[in-house]
């Protein structure tokens, strides 16, 4: 995504053993073997949504889905799974709706209240303290 947003939520991808992670880059497709595609979070939630279809990522995102295969979004990639994206006050850009890729019966709308808080909770393998960050914008 050009104005990719939360691509340290791929960190812990990096050095897990087996996993190779690969950021895709753009005019490339997405190969056919994937077994994971993340979408990750985005600054600019319909521009980027908008971008990835201009580069055809779309048609691998679908096909990929069709073919039974996984698929995670992260924040607005998340968002960019359900079926439509309204910015009505024009938070992340120009007023208006987006159709999202519709593979996810949900429907997102940007507004002006933004949320940040700290998060804690317990690793559930090992019991570990463990704490992140939660925000979003919006209501998904």
């Amino acid at each position: 995504m050009p104005r990719i947003a939360n691509f340290d939520d791929l960190d812990p991808l990096r050095t897990e053993p087996g996993v190779n992670l690969m950021l895709v880059p753009s005019g490339k497709s997405i190969p056919r073997d994937t077994n994971l595609i993340i979408l990750s979070g985005s600054k600019a939630t319909r521009s980027d949504l908008a971008a990835l279809r201009a580069n055809g990522r779309d048609i691998d995102i679908t096909a990929h889905h069709r073919a039974g295969d996984k698929i995670v979004g992260i924040c607005s990639g998340y968002q960019m799974l359900g079926r439509t994206i309204a910015d009505p006050d024009g938070i992340e850009g120009v007023p208006g709706t987006s159709q999202g890729l519709g593979l996810l019966d949900v429907q997102t709308a940007l507004l002006p209240d933004k949320q940040v808080r700290v998060e804690q909770a317990t690793h559930l393998a090992s019991g570990t303290a463990i704490a992140g960050y939660h925000m979003h914008i919006g209501v998904t």
